[in-house]
């Protein structure tokens, strides 16, 4: 091994340039080289310089990840696989199993970086991932065992795409990887459209530069001019079967602990997991619903960000008059109505605006005349100019309240509302043990609430069981 690559092993020199300085030794061909410089300990700090950020990133943060980009671009040219701006694929990178495998993992290391910033990745990006797909398809029909394994990394980028990590909190793109990994495992490529998205995960136009779409949202029109399905009959199954927690070792490789075990590495506790996998079993979509209706919708917005500003501005809503004086202890922040559906909006906000976060709580109003909705950001997109946010909307008449836990005197602030005639209640993250049952008091009365349904950025939703008397 040459001097240059010793310095890979040297964890001393924490120059600002040294990531830059060992991708610039990789030669042209040395796809084993190329391969060992994607593990190199510096990706992960340059990464923890961006993750986590609030959104739109501010100049810092955004510096950082540009960076990153620059030097995985830089080493997919270096190692010969393509021009930086689009991002290539020449003939000799599909002619060699060596070279399209250091092209996934590089182009996995570009769409990781790009999650973890919730940006878009580089134009040419996805026409990149459909050649290599296109062409190991091909080839796998001929030579299957040489072909199976980059088979499933193409599956890998494909399924990270349709599990949208824009929408994960940060944190779980760990866990994500490790469950498209598993789920690769069990999903095939289909030039036949499946008959419903029980079996249709993903689609895509090889011939376009757009992300594989969740097959359920298909719009009906969509005509491609080459269209690849994967087919997710089987990964149903074991999604479902995560969720439920009764995987056993002999039957499926403990996929189930495999992927806690990355969670805990990752700083998540067994509840994050598990609510990470849940988040995968709903954007599954296992329904015959080829489409959610949205219309196009020209209006304005202003939101409150987080779940004390929102419990603040919820204040409003009390009739008591002297609650309006809460206007002051919140600011909101304007946005654009780009669509809406029957569950939520898509909405478009300015680039100066960076309080924005997936799985942030928010409230919504048109006027100041109108009541607070409560919505939830679903996921998130900041392309350097605007950022745009799938909001749901979770209730048009929630309610703050004030609560205690029933061992403690300290007070702490409680969203509430009905849905699906159940009563449910957000709480600040870490009020309880998220896995267990507790209890809390409001006036006079003793709620008794389920373990968390869900986690948040800030906040835990949890279902309320029961009501007794104090």
């Amino acid at each position: 091994m040459s001097s240059s690559r010793n310095r890979l092993d040297d964890p001393r020199d924490d120059s600002k340039n040294r990531l830059y300085d060992i991708v610039a030794t990789v030669d042209i061909g040395d796809y084993d080289h190329a391969v060992e410089v994607l593990s190199h300990a510096a990706w992960t700090r340059l990464e923890a310089a961006f993750w986590n950020a609030s959104h739109p990133m501010v100049s810092l943060e955004r510096a950082a990840f540009a960076e990153y980009l620059l030097t995985a671009q830089l080493l997919w040219q270096k190692s010969g696989l393509g021009s930086i701006r689009p991002i290539t694929v020449y003939r000799s990178t599909l002619a060699d199993s060596a070279a399209l495998a250091a092209a996934l993992r590089i182009l996995g290391k570009i769409y990781a970086g790009c999650n973890l910033a919730y940006s878009n990745p580089p134009a040419g990006f996805w026409r990149s991932v459909y050649s290599i797909t296109g062409y190991v398809l091909a080839r796998q029909r001929d030579e299957h065992n040489e072909f199976a394994e980059l088979r499933d990394m193409c599956l890998q980028l494909w399924l990270m795409a349709w599990l949208n990590p824009l929408s994960l909190a940060a944190g779980r793109l760990s866990v994500a990887v490790r469950l498209v990994g598993h789920l690769s495992k069990t999903c095939n490529y289909s030039l036949s459209p499946p008959t419903h998205a029980g079996t249709g995960l993903a689609a895509a136009d090889l011939m376009d530069d757009h992300s594989p779409m969740p097959f359920a949202r298909l719009p009906n029109p969509w005509r491609p001019q080459l269209p690849v399905y994967v087919n997710a009959q089987d990964a149903a199954f074991v999604v479902e079967e995560i969720r439920a927690g009764s995987l056993s070792r002999s039957r499926r490789g403990g996929i189930y602990d495999g992927l806690l075990a990355t969670g805990q590495a990752a700083g998540l506790t067994t509840h994050e997991v598990n609510d990470f996998v849940r988040r995968a079993v709903r954007e599954f979509g296992q329904n015959v619903v080829r489409e959610i209706p949205r219309i196009a919708t020209q209006g304005a917005l202003h939101c409150v960000v987080g779940l004390i500003d929102t419990w603040t501005a919820m204040q409003e809503h009390l009739p008591n008059s002297s609650n309006r004086v809460a206007s002051k202890h919140f600011s909101s922040i304007p946005a654009t109505i780009l669509n809406q559906s029957e569950g939520g909006f898509l909405l478009r906000f300015a680039i100066q605006q960076s309080v924005l976060r997936a799985a942030s709580l928010i409230a919504l109003r048109g006027t100041g005349n109108e009541p607070w909705s409560l919505g939830v950001v679903r996921w998130l997109q900041d392309d350097g100019n605007e950022v745009l946010i799938g909001c749901e909307v979770l209730s048009n008449f929630a309610e703050s309240r004030l609560i205690r836990l029933q061992s403690g005197d300290q007070q702490c602030p409680a969203m509430v509302f009905s849905a699906e005639g159940a009563d449910h209640i957000f709480l600040p993250l870490g009020t309880a043990e998220s896995n267990v049952v507790c209890q809390v008091v409001f006036d006079r009365s003793i709620w008794v609430l389920s373990a968390a349904i869900e986690l948040g950025d800030d906040w835990e939703l949890r279902a309320v069981l029961d009501t007794l008397a104090a």
